[in-house]
C-alpha cells in the first residue's frame, strides 16, 4: 500500500474525454469491529468529481494503473494548475 498520495487534491485529469479534479483524498486505515478480525481494510482513495456533476471513488493504485495504461490522462497536476482556475471548480464544487 503506497502510504504517500501520487496526487493532490487539484489535480485535473481526463477520463474518457470527461475532464474531472481530485476533489478530496481519503485516507487509507482500519475499521475494527467487535471482533479480533478487520470489517475494513482500506487503502488511499479519491474522491473524483466531473464536469458534467458525476462523482466517483477511485483507489491510488487503481488511478496509477489507468494513468499508465494511457486509459487516464493526466493533465495538470496541483504545482502547473492555474490557480484562477483551481479555485473557481473548487467553489463549484463547495456550492454542489
Amino acid at each position: 500500500m503506497n502510504k504517500n498520495p501520487n496526487f493532490k487534491v487539484g489535480t485535473l485529469i481526463e477520463d474518457n474525454g470527461k475532464i474531472a479534479i481530485i476533489y478530496r483524498m481519503i485516507e487509507h486505515g482500519n475499521l475494527k469491529g467487535n471482533t479480533i478480525f478487520e470489517i475494513i481494510k482500506s487503502r488511499l482513495n479519491y474522491e473524483i468529481y466531473y464536469l458534467d456533476g458525476s462523482t466517483t471513488l477511485m483507489g491510488d493504485g487503481t488511478l496509477n494503473r489507468l494513468i499508465k495504461n494511457k486509459q487516464i490522462k493526466l493533465i495538470a497536476d496541483d504545482t502547473v494548475l492555474n490557480k484562477k482556475i483551481k479555485t473557481e471548480m473548487l467553489n463549484e464544487l463547495s456550492k454542489k
